[in-house]
């Protein structure tokens, strides 16, 4: 299981994990399920969380118990690089059950995700604070964090997807397509904090996911050469009334300005009303002024804010 991190109150075990097991990915899953009920909200991210159901040494988990209860959880990852301009990083998200909030739970999470920092010498530490919640902020101000990036989480209701695209598109094919797909991903989100430099286990996490169909996966190819143009991933939650998520949409940069982006947007939301879902929704980042150009035409509107807070170490 691991170790106690830090000294404290009795009332309050801390514990570190490098792997979450079946038992403990209940445990935290039944967790989340508590804050959501309350923040209208998931507290975690689902990067850090595959990389913890695999068991991933650069990423940890901090729980915190009274007694045998799950109270809070801080979900950790460490990003080590030797480039002079990209200082090692942790990025650390948490919560705490509603039921046992405004006791410290939070301040004692976060002083353990300080020591984890410190632990893995990252020269920076960032705090995630979905939808950007009054006791995120005030934790963060208090710690003397300050808002570095912000994510947009996009919505659209059912009655405003489209039923029709012009688009052909065909469904993903792990052996023909897997390897080009990877490359395609990295080379469109080259430098990105969590998605710039996937390899095959990243893909393959994401398909081994109870959710993942390769029909949801809509892959856009040249006729003639049968070169990968763009693609569009669908996720599709497993509880159908959850909306359709317009997950990620890469496009070839020798075809970018010339709309296949939204085509492809379009072509993903067709797929997702196909399904009778509820609706759809995105993330997209605040400064990305293309992209939500191109989701506000479609109808898109903003729903939360979710900040990135950080300081040094």
């Amino acid at each position: 299981m691991g170790s106690v991190v830090r000294d404290g109150p009795p009332a309050l075990d801390l514990q570190l994990v490098r792997h979450l097991t079946p038992e403990l990915q209940y445990q935290v899953d039944r967790l989340a399920d508590a804050a959501a009920a309350v923040d209208g909200l998931r507290p975690f991210g689902e990067h850090k969380w595959l990389r913890l159901i695999r068991g991933d040494d650069r990423c940890a988990a901090l729980l915190a118990r009274h007694g045998q209860r799950l109270v809070g959880a801080a979900h950790c990852d460490a990003y080590h690089t030797s480039a002079p301009d990209r200082p090692c990083r942790l990025t650390a998200e948490f919560v705490v059950h509603p039921d046992v909030r405004n006791q410290g739970i939070g301040a004692r999470l976060l002083a353990a995700v300080v020591d984890l920092a410190d632990e893995e010498i990252a020269q920076e530490l960032h705090l995630w604070a979905y939808g950007n919640l009054e006791p995120a902020q005030h934790l963060a101000q208090t710690r003397d964090f300050a808002p570095e990036r912000t994510l947009l989480q996009y919505i659209l209701p059912a009655a405003c997807l489209p039923s029709s695209t012009e688009l052909r598109t065909r469904p993903f094919d792990r052996q023909r397509d897997a390897e080009r797909w990877l490359q395609l991903h990295n080379r469109v989100f080259a430098g990105h904090p969590e998605q710039g430099a996937w390899d095959m286990v990243d893909l393959e996490a994401r398909m081994a996911q109870p959710w993942f169909d390769r029909a949801d996966l809509l892959m856009a190819t040249d006729d003639a050469s049968d070169d990968l143009l763009g693609f569009c991933w669908v996720k599709l939650p497993r509880d159908a009334n959850q909306p359709g998520e317009i997950y990620i949409v890469g496009v070839v940069p020798e075809a970018r300005g010339k709309k296949l982006g939204k085509e492809l947007t379009r072509a993903g939301l067709v797929h997702i009303r196909e399904h009778n879902r509820s609706g759809a929704m995105l993330y997209v980042e605040a400064d990305n002024t293309p992209a939500i150009k191109l989701y506000e035409s479609l109808g898109f509107a903003c729903r939360f804010e979710h900040v990135c807070y950080g300081r040094r170490v």
